[in-house]
């Protein structure tokens, strides 16, 4: 080819990646657009009281913290959490200090971090899919993931998931360079974000064992192989040793708390669970039904499907085989190592390989399919973007960009116009909606936790605050509470509610708030 050829064709790649990045910012603000209003709108929850606080604490006080929860039973989840909180890595906690330190407290400000990690692990998955079949594939596999349930929950609650999930896609992306260069650099730097995943959340495990498997299998020679995985291996140590430090300065709440929450609701024993994952499958798949809903949920098993019988062709080329390896490795990790663990979140990663596979299969399928019939080909595309849409939360974003004049769509205002007209004395048990802004607002208050999921003493109270999940779950009536004041419409479920209740025996002599 002459060289005018070659700069042709320059120019054409060159304008395929630009238009290509141009639909992806579209694709981001989309998601900014339909996720900042839950981000900043939604009342605590998903165990936000657990994760949202100890990024204050980090940023007031250098130690991640519960203060709102003093448990003491040795059983509990988080046992001495309002001295220091281990039943997770803190790293979550350190990603929130810096926003606290410039926008105010409160579960919104706990957010940013998983909310920008979502925005990355976006364009992650876009080029993880471009790498597999070029800029259409890429662009479908940001657009399904941006719109997927997996990610909306993950990426719009202050939970360690999303950031730990993001951590990991990348991780894969640098072993993938590893892969292409067989350059070392590239396994240091894999190392480092599977370091920093595992200081965000155990799950990390999932990708860990995932690079470090394919990094062993890797190059020719087993010398250099040996020498990958060490380097992956250490790199990956001495990052997660960070955590170390905190340990040490706080051994007893650390045992308690990180074997009650993360090694007994496993199962079984890590080794027997991966040798024999079958009995997982049910209980992993069902949560992922609950998470993704049946159409995002029936999507990823279809792309899957069909990415693994096209990675069979003959034709099919190294990358399609190595994106449906990574596919089902993170399939067969995650129901193996979270075994009957109940969160959902998790999905965040799997499934972002998983859409990835259905992003390459849709851009392939669209492709044929186009030159035959644009219109169906357009059908197509249109019926797979509307499989999103049902339980997206449009309803609930409507309501919440529609201003009202009592901030019944608007969870943070709602709570502190809550806790405003409250007694400024008095102990108050609260519900996770409002605990963080009654202690923020300086009230003595100890978080209301089900006995049951966290083994806490009964404390005893003046004032309990509680939500309709609290209502659900009789609170109330188990703390032989009366109510004396309600806040919000009860008769409308996509608004804030809040009950507030004395001790029956002092209901009758002092007066309502």
């Amino acid at each position: 080819m002459t060289d005018g050829g070659h700069q042709a064709e320059n120019r054409i790649e060159a304008g395929s990646r630009s238009w290509s990045i141009a639909w992806l910012l579209v694709i981001l603000a989309v998601y900014a657009a339909f996720r900042v209003p839950f981000v900043l709108k939604q009342l605590g929850g998903q165990d936000e009281q657990l994760f949202a606080p100890p990024g204050l604490t980090v940023a007031r006080e250098g130690v991640p913290r519960i203060p709102f929860y003093p448990a003491r039973h040795p059983d509990a989840f988080f046992y001495k959490a309002d001295e220091a909180v281990f039943a997770l890595p803190p790293g979550l906690f350190y990603l929130q200090a810096p926003f606290y330190l410039a926008l105010p407290a409160g579960y919104p400000t706990g957010r940013w971090p998983c909310f920008l990690a979502g925005a990355v692990a976006i364009w992650l998955v876009y080029e993880l899919a471009r790498r597999v079949a070029g800029n259409m594939a890429g662009l479908w596999a940001a657009g399904l993931y941006g719109l997927s349930r997996v990610l909306f929950f993950a990426a719009t609650m202050a939970r360690p998931d999303q950031p730990c999930a993001t951590c990991g896609l990348g991780a894969i992306l640098l072993v993938w360079n590893y892969a292409d260069t067989g350059r070392l650099r590239w396994v240091i730097a894999a190392g480092a974000l599977l370091g920093l995943g595992m200081l965000c959340h155990p799950f990390a495990i999932i990708f860990c064992l995932l690079a470090g498997v394919w990094t062993l299998l890797i190059a020719a020679r087993i010398t250099k192989r040996l020498i990958a995985a060490s380097l992956l291996t250490m790199t990956t140590l001495v990052v997660f040793a960070l955590w170390l430090p905190l340990i040490l300065a706080h051994r007893d709440a650390f045992e308690h708390q990180f074997f009650n929450n993360v090694l007994r609701p496993a199962g079984p024993g890590l080794t027997v669970r991966l040798l024999w994952p079958w009995p997982y499958v049910v209980h992993q798949a069902r949560l992922l039904y609950e998470q993704a809903g049946a159409a995002q949920t029936g999507l990823m098993a279809v792309g899957v499907i069909v990415a693994t019988l096209f990675a069979f062709r003959r034709s099919a080329t190294s990358a399609e085989r190595r994106l449906v390896a990574l596919v089902w490795g993170g399939l067969y990790l995650l129901t193996a190592i979270q075994g009957f663990h109940p969160t959902k979140g998790y999905w965040c990663f799997t499934g972002a390989l998983a859409l990835a596979a259905a992003g390459v299969c849709l851009a392939k399928v669209l492709d044929r399919l186009k030159s035959r019939s644009a219109v169906a080909a357009a059908g197509l595309a249109v019926g797979v973007v509307a499989l999103l849409i049902p339980e997206s939360g449009l309803r609930t974003w409507w309501k919440q960009v529609v201003p009202t004049a009592d901030a019944r769509y608007d969870g943070p205002e709602f709570a502190r116009r809550v806790v405003a007209e409250l007694p400024s004395e008095g102990a108050y048990l609260a519900d996770p909606e409002f605990v963080f802004e009654l202690w923020l607002a300086g009230k003595n208050v100890t978080l209301r936790a089900n006995p049951y999921d966290f083994q806490v003493e009964r404390q005893p109270y003046d004032w309990l605050v509680v939500s309709r999940d609290g209502l659900r779950k009789e609170i109330p009536k188990q703390l032989e509470g009366e109510l004396v004041r309600s806040f919000g419409p009860k008769d409308d479920p996509l608004a804030c509610y809040a009950e507030v209740y004395r001790p029956q025996s002092t209901a009758k002599t002092s007066p309502s708030p």
